[in-house]
């Protein structure tokens, strides 16, 4: 955690309203851009926005101070979109297919999203799997998305990206890579491989049932899916899609930045790349106060 977000949590926690006012002001505009990617809607996304605000202070007592805001506040936002997709009687995979569409060159949406990684509601499905087992698979894919790029394995990175949070086919994404469809598969059935023997290393204290269970999920594509979204390994940090904006990462990492954020279409770095390079404007400030106003009232005093 940055030294800023260190500030500003010990601030909030003490009930500084202040403190409060630059919290709101630090995140508003990248939640603001996530919420109008998924809902489409500004003035949807600004009641959402202002529902996870309250979320996270009712939370406070309870809030793990390893844990970065910015995640947080992306996990609750992500449960209240949910939540606003279910009340109008949409399908929650729906919602999962508007938030990752790849594209082409040219900017058209390519049509071969793999229909096997479209869990029904898949929310639900993370929730009916045990803590244990969520934390053991959120360890592993961690633990194997790491190795990956501090070994500067880049290319092994965008297949993991492309098959586990994009849900593309092999040979879809074996022409976006420019590859053979055979390395993408031999690619995946060696990371599906690590990821099983993380979990195997990660659940020792684990009975054999919940062991055997978390190497059962791992067959599935859905599972990953989930975890990969809500865990997001592979995010860059916010200082590395900075310094993406002004072109000063090497070739390699530029080229793999933009392929996660612009070409996969993640739409968590999607929105903090809005956030950085729209300028300030009125609205927002008009925004902050509204927010503030509406959420300072629970703010622990």
């Amino acid at each position: 955690m940055s030294e800023a977000d260190q500030h500003l949590l010990q601030l909030v926690v003490s009930g500084d309203p202040d403190g409060w006012r630059q919290f709101i002001g630090r995140y508003q505009k990248r939640l603001i851009a996530f919420a109008v990617r998924r809902t489409q809607e500004h003035s949807t996304a600004e009641d959402l926005v202002q529902e996870t605000f309250l979320s996270f202070l009712k939370g406070m007592a309870d809030y793990q101070t390893d844990k970065e805001p910015e995640a947080l506040l992306f996990h609750i936002l992500r449960r209240r979109i949910i939540d606003h997709y279910r009340k109008q009687g949409r399908s929650i995979s729906e919602l999962m297919l508007s938030a990752c569409q790849p594209t082409s060159e040219d900017g058209s949406e390519l049509e071969n999203i793999d229909p096997d990684a479209v869990p029904s509601d898949w929310s639900v499905q993370q929730e009916e799997l045990s803590d244990q087992l969520t934390q053991t698979l959120h360890d592993s894919l961690q633990t194997v998305a790491q190795a990956l790029q501090s070994e500067r394995r880049l290319r092994d990175l965008k297949i993991a990206e492309g098959l586990f949070y994009a849900g593309l086919k092999n040979k879809h994404l074996a022409q976006r890579l420019g590859i053979p469809e055979n390395e993408v598969a031999y690619v995946k059935h060696r990371l599906l491989k690590k990821i099983r023997e993380a979990v195997s290393g990660t659940a020792d204290n684990a009975d054999d049932h919940s062991n055997n269970e978390a190497l059962d999920v791992l067959t599935e594509v859905s599972p990953l899916h989930q975890a990969w979204e809500q865990l997001r390994p592979t995010c860059p940090k916010r200082t590395t899609l900075g310094k993406y904006i002004m072109g000063l990462l090497d070739t390699e990492w530029q080229d793999y930045v933009r392929f996660h954020a612009e070409q996969l279409g993640c739409t968590f770095c999607q929105a903090n790349l809005d956030d950085l390079q729209l300028p300030a404007a009125s609205e927002d400030t008009e925004l902050q106060q509204r927010l503030l106003q509406s959420t300072i009232g629970f703010l622990k005093q």
